[in-house]
């Protein structure tokens, strides 16, 4: 009986790990998306850990996209934006700067942001290049000839009357 018990203590520490010792990691780390959706941040240890509201979130300016539902605290909710250029699929980052639990300096963590266009999206965009595909044989209509016939009858005329 002491064994197990000994056993079942070694394998549960994590639980008891000290919950500050993540304190300004973003959770997820990691998370793919697609068009539509939103997501939730959080800092890892919360208000029991440090002040999450001097905690500062941003995407990656070169390729971030979407929007924050605020620049600091805990949680933060990631929107995804409305749609992705030729639906290619994004992978970005989502960072955040807090200060450190020993008031010593800040630290900080990111996260990434896979996003993907629906089935619909892609259905769409296959449906809208067909559409705007080049076709036909370069041919006028009649009505584009004809008036084209009498541009020069035109210009005579007006040359008689001058």
């Amino acid at each position: 009986m002491h064994a197990i018990l000994t056993l079942i203590a070694l394998t549960i520490p994590a639980a008891h790990a000290d919950p500050c010792a993540t304190w300004g990691e973003i959770t997820p780390e990691s998370t793919s998306l697609v068009l539509g959706d939103s997501k939730e941040f959080f800092i890892s240890g919360g208000d029991a850990c440090g002040d999450v509201d001097a905690c500062t979130w941003w995407l990656d300016e070169n390729e971030g996209l979407g929007e924050l539902s605020a620049e600091s605290g805990s949680p933060v909710e990631w929107f995804s934006p409305e749609t992705l250029e030729d639906c290619q699929q994004a992978v970005f980052r989502l960072y955040v700067e807090c200060p450190a639990v020993d008031g010593g300096g800040s630290q900080i963590d990111d996260a990434e942001i896979t996003l993907n266009c629906t089935e619909d999206d892609k259905s769409d965009l296959r449906e809208q290049q067909a559409e705007t595909s080049v076709g036909g044989g370069g041919c006028l209509s009649p009505q584009v000839v004809a008036s084209l016939l009498f541009i020069p009858a035109f210009g005579l005329r007006r040359r008689r009357e001058d």
